[in-house]
């Protein structure tokens, strides 16, 4: 039986069965597995008698997949359904990110490519040194998170030819804020550190935004500040997961004593 496409919300009992086919996935799929979850409009599933591949392509043209076997008939699918889209961003594993990037090789001039590590957590005892307490950030919080927001967007984000958009930014927090998503660490007059969680799936979260202002570095507040998150993801049965970029060895180490390891690799590709 051939490969056919399906745009997943206009048979949204199909849903179900793309949450057990990406369950196995879910560590690497977390933005994916969510999307699924909430029956997001972007989710195509590649099927045949059974599914065999899923992707997501945002309004802001963004592409995530989970398609284990790229055949030569999964690869034509693919390309067909890309040919007159234009993309920003590709990201997930890394080797599926690489099929997807020769699937495009002669599409964009420039691309500003980033390789992480994802790292989990283990389960290892973080010892606090006296770092503040942790909390969750309130609408309130808002004026004093948004250098921290904007720091990070700029920073880890974008791509050198974007500039950060503010409105954007402040919409995004806003959204995190009313959701109960951002942690920080700090005082009554400034906030040292904050981070996101900005993906649940079935047994997986994602920590995101990890920043910290540059009077506050090396200090170890990142690192008190996601070991707090990941013991609070475990007491929920959820296993806690972060990017960084493999030459960020200052963050690298700070996960590492948060009793974060290495789980595999991950890859973010920007295009102009």
């Amino acid at each position: 039986m051939s490969l056919k496409l399906i745009h997943a919300i206009e048979q949204g009992g199909i849903f179900p069965e793309l949450e057990k086919f990406l369950l196995p996935h879910e560590k690497f799929c977390s933005t994916l597995y969510e999307k699924v979850l909430t029956q997001d409009e972007s989710v195509y599933a590649i099927v045949d008698e059974n599914v065999q591949g899923v992707f997501s392509f945002s309004k802001g043209y963004s592409f995530v997949c989970c398609i284990p076997k790229w055949s030569k008939e999964m690869k034509k699918v693919v390309s067909d359904f890309m040919k007159d889209k234009k993309v920003f961003c590709i990201h997930g594993e890394e080797s599926e990110v690489l099929k997807m990037e020769r699937l495009l090789k002669n599409k964009y001039e420039e691309k500003d490519c980033r390789n992480m590590f994802l790292m989990e957590y283990g389960g290892q005892v973080y010892i606090d040194e006296g770092a503040p307490k942790a909390f969750v950030c309130q609408m309130e919080d808002c004026e004093r998170l948004m250098p921290l927001q904007t720091g990070f967007c700029v920073e880890e984000v974008l791509p050198p030819w974007k500039e950060v958009n503010l409105p954007l930014e402040r919409m995004n927090l806003d959204k995190a804020l009313k959701n109960n998503t951002v942690y920080a660490l700090g005082d009554e007059d400034c906030i040292y550190t904050k981070a996101n969680i900005n993906m649940f799936s079935n047994k997986v979260i994602q920590i995101s935004g990890v920043y910290t202002q540059n009077d506050f570095r090396g200090k170890g507040y990142a690192t008190a500040l996601v070991n707090r998150i990941a013991l609070i993801a475990e007491k929920v049965g959820r296993t806690a997961t972060l990017l960084v970029r493999q030459e960020n060895m200052a963050a690298y180490n700070a996960y590492r004593k948060a009793g974060f390891g290495i789980s595999g690799t991950y890859r973010i590709v920007y295009f102009k």
